[in-house]
């Protein structure tokens, strides 16, 4: 597959149209010589897309990876955000865990049925409903997200607020960025962001389900991580791999 450098999309988008649909490529952006790292980008349906980044020898990118693109290349990574391999996942009576392994991406067969379900504000929310062994895998490394007490209105709940000078201590933001929590706290102070809070979708279903996640990007949101209400149909999704 043709792999399209992300200059030439720069350069339509100032000029504010598309000579041709990036949709469905593999679009590398970011080639990190000294860190032997190569990140790419595909637009659109995330199971195709997925399978087109593997197919060329990139992993799903993880928050932690993100944040070090960010933390060392910025400039270089696109501003809209994309979605991260780590997936929410919400089971009835107990709470809404964060976890390195999504069943969305374990299982991208079952998972591409998955139910879509309008939200008030008109976006889709994609639920992937799991199989009690799915769910015991999925939690076997995870972190139980804290949720404020004072709740948003609607279908929309939130969790609670971490100030970007206390990544390192935090057990949500320590759990997703890793070694790199306290530079990318850092990061976003430069940049002006001083909280961060995880926004999560209103569980009303009785069976436990995954919604994958999204890593927002400065120009959406401020680098937050995000629930990732969305259609997966029409998504970003970011690889990476050793170079």
């Amino acid at each position: 597959m043709k792999m399209k450098d992300i200059s030439t999309i720069r350069v339509l988008n100032q000029a504010g149209t598309y000579l041709y649909d990036p949709r469905g490529e593999v679009i590398r952006d970011v080639n990190l010589v000294n860190e032997g790292l190569e990140s790419a980008f595909v637009y659109g349906d995330f199971f195709d897309a997925k399978t087109k980044l593997e197919n060329e020898g990139f992993d799903v990118i993880s928050a932690e990876a993100t944040a070090r693109l960010r933390i060392i290349n910025a400039s270089e990574v696109i501003p809209w955000g994309h979605i991260v391999r780590e997936a929410f996942i919400y089971v009835p009576k107990k709470g809404v865990y964060l976890t390195k392994e999504s069943p969305i991406i374990k299982y991208p067969e079952e998972a591409r049925h998955c139910k879509q379900e309008p939200k008030e504000s008109g976006v889709y929310v994609t639920k992937f409903f799991l199989t009690d062994g799915q769910v015991e895998e999925a939690l076997a490394d995870s972190v139980r997200i804290r949720m404020s007490k004072k709740q948003s209105s609607g279908t929309m709940q939130r969790g609670t607020k971490i100030s970007t000078g206390r990544f390192k201590e935090n057990e949500i933001t320590t759990y997703l960025f890793g070694k790199y929590a306290y530079e990318y706290g850092y990061f976003l102070e430069g940049r002006g962001i001083h909280s961060y809070r995880p926004w999560l979708i209103e569980p009303r279903d009785d069976r436990p389900f995954a919604v994958q996640l999204e890593f927002r990007g400065p120009g959406n949101g401020g680098d937050l991580l995000d629930h990732g209400d969305h259609d997966l149909s029409s998504v970003c999704i970011r690889g990476i791999r050793r170079v």
